[in-house]
Order: structure tokens, then C-alpha cells, then sequence
């Protein structure tokens, strides 16, 4: 198993032991979609998101908090190639996580890194741990780009994500919620919410009055 893999694993164990933190409360906790006949809605909390700014300008995206953020670079083990990953994950108060993850690949060139590459990449980073059940993976476009939307069952969690390149870095955006808090239209927000390549460099969070 390549170390990429094993980093993959890693992430998404730490995600998933978050939210399973939460799935234990009690159940009286009211959550968003508790009944399955009622229609995910934008919570009001929705207007305190912050437009948070990566250090380096890479992108733009409003969380629901501060996200903690780690990096790491690494040889990959089979093919020797270098690969760096950066992540960026936020929480809600109901044990939601917004997640930004950066995949870069500093040796190969942009023709390699096609949407045939992305959609391998991204079936066997979810099919390398073995309690997910894969719902649905699907090559998609998202901002005129070639893309790939995820969704992904794990022990009481749902993990619904869109991956696409630019350059030589695949990004992988994600919610991960207990199923009961799981709101695609929150998700919807969330990914519409991201912009590449903003010029403004922030090191901090800062306050976004939505329109209504």
C-alpha cells in the first residue's frame, strides 16, 4: 500500500472519529434531516460563515469556523514520485466537517493529470479503506473543469465530495456528517462557495454578510 494511501486512511480516520463522537449524544438531539420526508434546508446559522482565504492564495471558501490545517510532503513508495498534501478542515457544533484537501504533484505534467487520472485517483483512495460503502462516483463538471462527485457510507458517517484538478493539484472537497445531520444542501453551499487562485492573501477568518 502506497503512503499516499496509508495518508488517505489516516485523514479520513481522524474525520470519522470526530463525527462518531457525536453520533453516540443522545438521540433527543434535534438534527437537520431526522425525518426523511422532510427537505434539507440552509440553516440560519449559515450566515455567520466566515470566508477563510489559504495562506498561500491557492483558494477561497466559506466554513462554518477556523480550519485547523496540516501539511505534509512525501515520497510515493512504488513510483518514488514525490507527492505534497495540505488539508483544511472546519467543524460545526453538531460534529459536521468541512473539509480542503490538496494533493499536489510537483513531477508530473498537466497532461498526465487528466479526468481519467482524477477518477482512478479518487476510486482508490475511497476503495482503500474497506468499511466504505461507496455510493456513488460519478465524472461530473464543476466550473467548466472535468470533475468527480463522491458520495461514501462509513460506520454511521456520510461523506459527500467533489474532486477536480488545477495544474498539477487535485483538490477533494468534503462534508462528513452523522447520517441524521447530513444536508446536500449545505454541502451545495459549501462547494459553490469555493474559488481558485483568489490574489488576496488572508491569514485569518473574516465575516461575510450573505445575501438573502
Amino acid at each position: 500500500m502506497t503512503r499516499w494511501i496509508s495518508l488517505a486512511i489516516l485523514i479520513i480516520a481522524v474525520i470519522l472519529g470526530t463525527i462518531l463522537m457525536y453520533v453516540f449524544k443522545s438521540h433527543q438531539e434535534p438534527s437537520l434531516n431526522s425525518t426523511s420526508n422532510v427537505e434539507p434546508i440552509l440553516p440560519a446559522t449559515i450566515e455567520k460563515w466566515h470566508e477563510f482565504t489559504a495562506p498561500e492564495g491557492q483558494f477561497k471558501v466559506l466554513m462554518p469556523s477556523l480550519p485547523h490545517h496540516a501539511k505534509e510532503s512525501n515520497q510515493e513508495f512504488k513510483s518514488n514520485e514525490m507527492r505534497l498534501h495540505e488539508l483544511y478542515v472546519a467543524n460545526k457544533d453538531d460534529g459536521t466537517l468541512f473539509t480542503v484537501y490538496l494533493i499536489t504533484f510537483p513531477e508530473r505534467k498537466k497532461a498526465e493529470l487528466n479526468s481519467g487520472f482524477l477518477l482512478k485517483f479518487i476510486k482508490e483512495m475511497l476503495s482503500s479503506n474497506q468499511d466504505n460503502k461507496i455510493q456513488n462516483i460519478e465524472p461530473v463538471t464543476f466550473n467548466k473543469s472535468n470533475a468527480v462527485d463522491f458520495s461514501v457510507e462509513n460506520n454511521q458517517a456520510m461523506v459527500d465530495g467533489k474532486a477536480f484538478i488545477k495544474d498539477n493539484t487535485v483538490y477533494v472537497l468534503s462534508t462528513t456528517a452523522k447520517i441524521d445531520n447530513r444536508n446536500k444542501k449545505e454541502f451545495e453551499f459549501f462547494i459553490n462557495s469555493f474559488e481558485l487562485g483568489s490574489a488576496t492573501k488572508s491569514n485569518g477568518q473574516q465575516p461575510v454578510k450573505l445575501s438573502k
